[in-house]
């Protein structure tokens, strides 16, 4: 089993996506590029976030890198952020990802830009896609 998180764990992740059926059945019609945020936990071995990219695109995934910057990150379409404690809670199946909100779920900058903004102005509320900047001006889920 390849070192979670880690440029082989990534490889392994796509091979598993790209061999299941039920993927590619279920997200046939979805594309899009997201971002995996594995946020820095110096006390366990990660003193930085950590940010992985995928390409995702009609049940398979095109391609994917490790430990991109954050620039690179915040052009992604969606991202998917939670401290590395929580991710490994998670790949261990010890935690559900979406039940016990353990991750964070966000449209990224460029596309909130894109899609958020002009919802908010027309008075249509743009739901969980919505973030706000903390004051050091990095996105946080609202």
């Amino acid at each position: 089993m390849p070192l979670f998180p880690g440029k082989d764990w990534l490889d392994a992740f796509v091979a598993r996506v790209n061999s299941s059926k039920a993927y590619a059945e279920c997200a046939a019609s979805w594309e899009g590029d997201v971002i995996f945020l594995f946020e820095a936990e110096p006390d366990r071995g990660v003193p930085d976030p950590i940010y992985a990219w995928l390409d995702l695109w009609h049940g398979k995934c095109r391609a994917a890198r490790y430990d991109i910057s954050c620039e690179e990150a915040e052009r992604a379409r969606f991202v998917i952020r939670a401290p590395y404690s929580r991710w490994k809670e998670v790949i261990r199946r010890e935690l559900d990802p979406v039940r016990g909100r353990p991750m964070r779920f966000r449209m990224g900058a460029s596309w909130r830009k894109r899609y958020a903004v002009p919802l908010k102005r027309s008075g249509r509320r743009s739901g969980s896609t919505a973030a706000t900047s903390n004051s050091s001006g990095s996105p946080t889920a609202s």
